[in-house]
């Protein structure tokens, strides 16, 4: 398992991502990663842009996201992150991963950034779609599922990551985790 952080807030009046953090690692052969990353970040000037996102570097580089958060006032944090699937075949090279931002408007700020990568084995269970998909609809729509019977009783661990945008920017949308017909996590 790796870890890197960064908790002191940074700040940019570019338009250029800027590296906040930034982890390097050899996984082990033939072998799965889970990434995490988590951030908070806010503008410095209401009604701007700042962005972030979490991205590879190394070998064919990767954007696992990429959030842009309008701020309402210049004192609002909104968290952002994700959780990502890395899988390396055999001799794999060093990687890199970084949690980079920059502005699309005013300044932008970014503290409390981190980066986690846990090697996944056999046991673990995962299930990822990372195209973008679109409806017009107001009933809910299944993105991804995963199904599985856990091997034994007891405690999981289950992390859920999903990026949402609207291209009306008046219009609501939602997101929600489903686990079992329970609907956990809607977020507007």
């Amino acid at each position: 398992n790796y870890y890197s952080e960064s908790t002191d807030e940074s700040n940019t009046t570019s338009g250029t991502y800027q590296d906040k953090v930034v982890l390097s690692f050899t996984p082990e052969e033939n072998s799965k990663y889970v990434i995490l990353a988590s951030w908070l970040l806010k503008n410095g000037t209401a009604g701007s842009a700042s962005q972030a996102k979490l991205t590879r570097t190394t070998g064919t580089p990767k954007d696992f996201n990429e959030q842009i958060y309008e701020a309402q006032d210049a004192s609002d944090y909104i968290s952002g992150g994700c959780v990502g699937i890395d899988e390396f075949g055999t001799f794999p090279l060093e990687q890199t991963y970084k949690i980079q931002f920059c502005r699309a408007g005013g300044s932008a700020y970014i503290k409390e950034a981190r980066i986690i990568a846990i090697k996944l084995d056999d046991a673990d269970k995962y299930a990822q779609s990372e195209s973008r998909e679109t409806t017009t609809s107001l009933d809910w729509q299944d993105k991804i599922s995963l199904i599985f019977t856990p091997a034994t009783q007891g405690d999981y661990l289950i992390l859920v990551s999903a990026i949402g945008d609207e291209a009306t920017p008046s219009v609501d949308f939602k997101l929600r985790f489903l686990l079992g017909g329970t609907a956990y996590n809607e977020t507007n």
